[in-house]
């Protein structure tokens, strides 16, 4: 099955189509969009985020195809340690 998916998303291209122009380029990561597959993806890419985060103050929300991290602000280490994250 692994091999399968590595199949499908080696030599990923997006193309687009304007007017009488063509612009195609390849796609290096992340999950293809449009895709009968992309949901699926992108939750077995995301699926294990959280376990990242359970030892520490940073708080992370998983929601349908979107992802929030945040931290409340209390001093310029908070800050810094949101933007390490």
């Amino acid at each position: 099955m692994l091999d399968v998916l590595c199949d499908i998303l080696k030599n990923c291209t997006q193309r687009v189509v304007l007017y009488d122009g063509v612009s195609e380029f390849d796609i290096i990561s992340g999950v293809p969009q449009d895709s009968v597959l992309g949901p699926l993806l992108f939750l077995i890419y995301i699926n294990d985020i959280v376990d990242l985060f359970l030892d520490n103050s940073v708080q992370i929300k998983l929601c349908a195809d979107d992802l929030n991290v945040y931290l409340e602000i209390t001093c310029d280490f908070d800050n810094d340690t949101l933007q390490i994250v």
